[in-house]
């Protein structure tokens, strides 16, 4: 049915500033105040960040590729600004961000141009023959470079970027049908972002050249772990390195100021290097190879080596923000109707928190939810010790069942299993059924799944999305009581491993405001 109120043309955009200052800080918080008489408001609200790579050593950073500018919120708690109640809690914000980007669009340009998603946007890459990588990103392309661009002679440029958020809360409706949000009945909001940590909003940037090896013809190498593409040093009169494999200023992942760490082998003669150095100059000879400079001495070594970034403790601020709403007006008697008693109902989640052990094979993950209205059950399982890793953290990125080992899950809710016989994930066996249980907990929460992976090669039989367990609870209007079903979901594990799996479930459910003359409350 139509809300004529949406469809009102009384709507215009006014800009707020948050109350407690103008730049922020990874940790801090950011607060915005929404007062009662803006009255109603659309979710074509957004916020707008300007974001300032002050990384130590000039490392070339990106938002997260796969939560974008979303990565840099930790939590999100929303309150009723007289009242003081909270109405909405989303935590982990950004991780559900990154699997809404990557299952929930299959064309993210905008994605890419506003809100800093990388490219490619996905959890992990297949080389031909099926071994799987991370996903490491290039500057190579422009939406990479946005947050830590450099000049032709490799300088940084780095100035405050600007990106644009919706709100992706269920207070916004961003999984429930458009309607209007009566803020004059919440007795206004109080909006608290809490920023996050700087490990896990950014990521290292990493070389970029040819591989014909690869589906899309180029490796990315991670500058952090395993450092560059093997690199020929020039005949010891100098302290040059050359990195070759068509790689240039732009895509080499590079800038001048880095500190970096040269390691070459002995051999022919010559003994073993492993010095770190400050990067002087980067020359580009326009042939595919770029000779980067590096402070000191001479360097006697020819041999092939590896250069990598030392890494630097990423460090990010926010240098404006600001809350732009799509104020409703409505007419005088679409206000009084909306003034009366309300009950408010839209979609969010809960989060629950689990380890398994790393000598466990088998594992019961709880979920101890007292949502009465319950839809869908979508868990997180990843390697902790990889968490933040800087190279691409598996907080958004996940770990595949060939990495954590998975190969039996089942749901135990309400003293029922579900599915009946326990399936296993991995991609030769039940990947197929275990994607079709993503899509049916998707569409329960109201988001269309719009891409499952890509069908380039070897990308078409393994998990390129960050791997979920998921679970369908309820469709079509319904919804289930989770209050004393004791549910939890039980999996089997092929061996040990040498750290532990974190688990993170999120539980969607709808949950209704219920406003009175007597003031707000929550109904779960």
């Amino acid at each position: 049915m139509s809300n004529p109120i949406v469809e009102s043309l009384n709507t215009k955009y006014i800009s707020i500033v948050p109350e407690n200052g103008e730049v922020f800080n990874p940790g801090q918080k950011i607060i915005y105040n929404i007062e009662p008489n803006i009255g109603f408001m659309k979710r074509d609200s957004y916020m707008i960040f300007d974001i300032l790579n002050n990384t130590a050593n000039f490392s070339r950073m990106q938002l997260s590729p796969l939560a974008g500018i979303h990565s840099i919120v930790e939590n999100i708690r929303i309150y009723s600004k007289q009242t003081g109640v909270l109405l909405e809690s989303c935590e982990n914000y950004g991780q559900i961000q990154a699997l809404i980007n990557q299952y929930g669009f299959d064309d993210r340009s905008d994605l890419e141009a506003k809100e800093g998603v990388g490219n490619p946007c996905m959890a992990k890459l297949n080389a031909t023959g099926g071994g799987q990588v991370t996903s490491t990103q290039s500057s190579r392309h422009p939406t990479n470079s946005m947050l830590s661009p450099v000049d032709p002679n490799g300088n940084p440029m780095y100035v405050s970027t600007r990106y644009i958020m919706s709100l992706r809360c269920g207070i916004f409706r961003y999984f429930d049908a458009e309607r209007l949000i009566p803020i004059l009945n919440f007795g206004g909001l109080r909006i608290e972002i809490n920023l996050q940590t700087p490990d896990l909003a950014l990521v290292q940037q990493g070389c970029s050249t040819t591989n014909a090896a690869l589906v899309e013809g180029h490796l990315v190498t991670d500058l952090i772990n395993t450092g560059a593409p093997m690199a020929a040093k020039a005949a010891g009169a100098n302290a040059n390195i050359i990195i070759g494999g068509f790689c240039d200023t732009q895509n080499c992942g590079f800038a001048v100021g880095n500190t970096v760490r040269y390691v070459a082998p002995a051999g022919g003669g010559q003994a073993a290097v492993d010095i770190t150095r400050t990067v002087n100059v980067i020359a580009d000879d326009g042939a595919g190879n770029i000779t980067i400079t590096l402070s000191g001495a001479n360097i006697a070594q020819t041999n092939a080596g590896t250069l990598r970034v030392v890494n630097a403790t990423p460090s990010y601020q926010v240098t404006g923000t600001e809350f732009r709403i799509c104020q409703v007006v409505p007419t005088q008697k679409q206000a009084n109707d909306l003034r009366q008693n309300l009950n408010y109902e839209f979609t969010t989640w809960d989060l629950f928190l689990d380890n398994i052990p790393a000598a466990s094979l088998r594992h019961q993950v709880p979920i101890n939810s007292v949502a009465s209205k319950a839809l869908a059950i979508i868990s997180i399982p990843y390697l902790a010790n990889n968490e933040r890793n800087l190279n691409h953290q598996h907080y958004y990125a996940g770990d595949t069942p060939t990495g954590t080992l998975i190969n039996s899950v089942q749901f135990f809710i309400n003293n029922r299993l579900y599915p009946l016989r326990n399936y296993n994930p991995q991609t030769t066996a039940d990947r197929v059924l275990n994607l079709n249980e993503s899509v049916k907990s998707m569409k329960a929460i109201g988001l269309s799944p719009l891409c499952l992976g890509r069908n380039k090669g070897p990308d078409l039989d393994n998990y390129n999305q960050t791997f979920i367990l998921s679970r369908e609870l309820a469709r079509n209007g319904f919804v289930f009581d989770l209050r004393n079903a004791e549910a939890e979901i039980r999996l089997g594990l092929t061996a040990a491993r040498a750290n532990i799996i974190r688990v993170n479930t999120f539980v969607f459910s709808k949950k209704i405001i219920e406003t009175t003359e007597a003031g707000v409350a929550v109904i779960l």
